[in-house]
């Protein structure tokens, strides 16, 4: 780090080049990179000046959590405008125009696949397979209580978002409770985006996790024991107070986990680990709406909220107990380095939380570091 007063004086770019003719004349390197904040247009010139090409973005792995949580935000953010959209168009052009605009609109999505750059691939000798991936998890203390979490988080916190139209209907015939319902819960996911930085500057990642679960579980018994109790406009309140922080919450709970294992995972398991994360939330999730479904049939929805709660606060105060470890210690070993951050590209997304990375190949005839003349 230079102080201000050293600014504009050529130190860096000096340093740059010694580090680049050391790295390829004595270490016989084959690249180097670097990175820079992408508001730091003096870091971009030196390393232009050393030769180094931008090549695209990347997220430190401290801001995990955060961008994955704006990606989210982004998505509910989405999810609320074409829904109101969807209504419109609906009570305009009708339900077939309206499929015909919506299989359209993944045209969208075609050209930006089409256009978008493959990140670097991690060179494996065989390809994993998903066998490996569970005995991986199973041999891998953190990945396998941050899968344990997803588990819960699927079956009992997930599934609230299936049980939203019998709780629209016990509220209102109107229409138009459940459009209000589903809003009020994507409002509670775009506010995660706001509130995880400051968590993080306060508090580890376990805590948060933690918190989020216990929370979550009491704010599911509240509002299934309100339910019965409560009715008209005071219902109404109580299910809205509740499903704007669920929202936060079960959005929050997802981009820690995530961070988590994309922090820990090794490179070689990543594709596969990824993909059984994936499969887990995929499956499970359908399975613990079923199941809630079932036993909303057989007693009422806000039961069946309050027996998810229940739970849910159960299992947090298990893995409080049993598992007081962190879920994102960092791995020891040359995973740690930054040469990791190839994995975290998402070509120019989220400007907040990036670094611009640029290389420097190595060239066929390196440049040699000029010798003092000798005196004669």
């Amino acid at each position: 780090m230079l102080t201000r007063s050293a600014w504009g004086h050529g130190y860096a770019t000096e340093a740059g080049a010694a580090v680049r003719d050391e790295a390829f004349v004595s270490l016989e390197l084959e690249s180097i990179v670097a990175v820079h904040h992408p508001a730091n247009s003096a870091s971009r010139r030196i390393m232009e000046k050393l030769g180094m090409e931008f090549e695209r973005d990347v997220i430190p792995s401290d801001r995990l959590e955060e961008a994955n949580a704006l990606l989210g935000a982004a998505s509910s953010s989405a999810a609320v405008i074409g829904a109101a959209l969807g209504a419109l168009l609906l009570g305009t052009v009708g339900p077939w125009a309206m499929f015909v605009v919506n299989a359209a609109s993944f045209l969208g999505w075609i050209l930006v696949l089409l256009r978008a750059h493959p990140a670097e691939t991690v060179a494996t000798p065989h390809r994993t397979t998903l066998r490996e991936a569970v005995r991986y998890i199973s041999g891998e203390p953190v990945m396998r209580r941050t899968f344990m979490r997803v588990g819960l988080l699927s079956l009992f916190v997930a599934p609230i978002t299936q049980l939203l139209p019998a709780v629209a209907h016990d509220l209102s015939e109107s229409r138009a409770s459940l459009g209000v319902l589903t809003g009020a819960f994507a409002v509670g996911a775009i506010l995660v985006a706001h509130l995880i930085g400051r968590l993080k500057a306060r508090h580890a990642n376990t805590a948060i996790l933690n918190l989020t679960f216990l929370v979550s579980g009491i704010v599911l018994v509240l509002w299934g024991r309100t339910g019965d109790a409560l009715h008209g406009r005071p219902l109404w309140i109580s299910v809205l107070t509740a499903l704007v922080p669920l929202g936060l919450l079960l959005s929050l709970a997802q981009s820690v986990l995530t961070g988590g294992v994309e922090r820990n995972v090794t490179p070689e398991m990543e594709g596969a680990v990824f993909s059984l994360y994936a499969i887990v939330y995929t499956v499970l999730a359908p399975l613990g709406g079923f199941a809630l479904a079932q036993f909303a049939d057989h007693h009422d929805v806000w039961d069946a909220l309050t027996l998810s709660g229940i739970v849910v606060v159960i299992g947090s105060a298990i893995t409080l107990v049993l598992w007081r470890a962190p879920i994102d210690a960092p791995r020891p070993g040359p995973t740690d380095d930054v040469g990791r951050s190839h994995r975290l590209a998402l070509d120019g997304l989220l400007r907040g939380h990036l670094l611009d990375l640029h290389r420097h190949p190595r060239h066929p005839d390196p440049p040699v570091p000029e010798r003092p003349a000798a005196d004669p």
